[in-house]
């Protein structure tokens, strides 16, 4: 039923999903374009992600998500990649998340 927009997350990867804090089950289910209508479905992934992810990685997800001034973490966000030339090479030096602007 699903399936198709499966592919949607073939450029998600890994290392973003696990320790990237604000990517969750909710991300998730809408990345999946499973409607929020279909509230059982997307606990249920919820819940299988949590258990995938273990105790220590759920409740630092909780954790950042309770500080002050935290944004969740979008479908249409953006990565913002700074980078500076070091002896003709470049070197990553931050990595932002932003919106997607219009």
């Amino acid at each position: 039923m699903y399936s198709k927009s499966k592919s949607l997350l073939l450029g998600v990867h890994g290392g973003l999903i696990v320790h990237e804090t604000k990517f969750n089950g909710e991300l998730l289910a809408t990345l999946l374009s499973i409607p929020p209508s279909k509230t059982l479905i997307r606990r249920h992934l919820t819940t299988h992600f949590n258990d995938l992810l273990g105790r220590e990685l759920v409740q630092q997800k909780r954790e950042a998500e309770n500080v002050l001034g935290y944004v969740p973490l979008t479908p249409s966000a953006k990565i913002k990649v700074h980078t500076i030339c070091i002896g003709g090479k470049l070197k990553i030096i931050a990595a932002v998340f932003g919106e997607k602007q219009f």
